[in-house]
């Protein structure tokens, strides 16, 4: 039975090593801002924050800053725009994140299927 090959490239080992190097740089820069562990269940628990959802929430932002009376008492603005500005300047990382994962799963699943 043949299998279609969807990856085949190589990664010198230098570019690897230096990648590897800059991403524990970056966490290590990262590392008193970054305090959570979450479970499995705890990930299924957050709330998911797609392009519409993030349009949304900086809409409701923006209408709770213009109309601070309409804001219940318990919802403390301030940290709710701290809380965006650190999900948005994350986003990017994340994202890049994300590719070097689908990059790393497609490789992973291409040596498996040839192994069985």
């Amino acid at each position: 039975m043949s299998q279609e090959n969807q990856v085949s490239t190589t990664i010198p080992a230098a570019t690897l090593a230096d990648i590897i190097a800059k991403v524990n740089a970056l966490n290590a820069t990262l590392a008193d801002y970054l305090l959570f562990n979450l479970t499995p269940s705890d990930r299924l628990e957050l709330s998911k924050m797609g392009d519409k959802t993030i349009a949304f929430v900086q809409k409701s932002l923006e209408y709770a800053e213009n109309n601070p009376t309409l804001v219940p008492g318990y919802l403390d603005i301030s940290e709710a725009k701290k809380d965006f500005c650190t999900f948005t300047g994350f986003k990017q990382r994340i994202e890049t994140s994300d590719n070097a994962s689908a990059c790393y799963r497609r490789h992973g699943d291409g040596s498996w299927q040839r192994s069985i």
